[in-house]
């Protein structure tokens, strides 16, 4: 009375396997607009060539939030986040232990968060730090000379260029003399 498993399809996988993971998050973003999702406007060339070229590329994603920081709560923690409370991500410690950041630490990998804003913001740089990431870094840890946008006057939510953030995950990747990475 059993049924007969059905194969998961699999991409290609080279002989190494898959050696590093970034994982990319654009809040406010439909994948209808990006280059690299059939998207009709050339916004993320590089994106786009990246996945071609080196990637695998996800299309049946869902966020289990629109918010962000509740998203993390899944993608880094491997927990549904709790929608109705406000502070979901303010008791960041509760997801310790099984992230993924902790898997792959425990394998080696060299596991680094960025964040293009200010990470004490709904304690985004808590929970990357609690999900086990090693290396937790957000704006106000670089300097960049392409300025930043402010969000609103009076908080500190002053949020520099993505261009920023991306020369500081490259610079992080540069020093890991060759050490498989996740950065998020």
């Amino acid at each position: 009375t059993g049924t007969a498993a059905i194969p998961v399809p699999r991409p290609d996988a080279d002989a190494a396997g898959i050696r590093n993971v970034l994982i990319v998050v654009m809040a406010s973003t439909s994948s209808r607009i990006v280059t690299g999702y059939d998207g009709p406007y050339s916004v993320t060339p590089n994106f786009a060539r990246y996945v071609d070229e080196m990637g695998l590329q996800v299309s049946d994603a869902y966020a289990h939030s629109p918010d962000p920081g509740l998203s993390l709560i899944s993608i880094a923690g491997g927990h549904e986040p709790d929608l109705w409370s406000p502070g979901a991500t303010e008791t960041a410690e509760d997801l310790a232990g099984d992230g993924l950041a902790f898997i792959l630490g425990a394998q080696g990998y060299r596991t680094g968060f960025f964040d293009s804003g200010d990470g004490r913001f709904q304690n985004i740089g808590g929970l990357a730090a609690a999900t086990g990431f090693e290396v937790v870094r957000d704006s106000r840890d670089w300097t960049c000379d392409l300025g930043g946008i402010e969000d609103s006057p009076g908080k500190d939510t002053a949020r520099k260029h993505d261009i920023c953030a991306a020369r500081a995950v490259n610079d992080w990747i540069g020093l890991g003399d060759g050490k498989p990475f996740l950065a998020v």
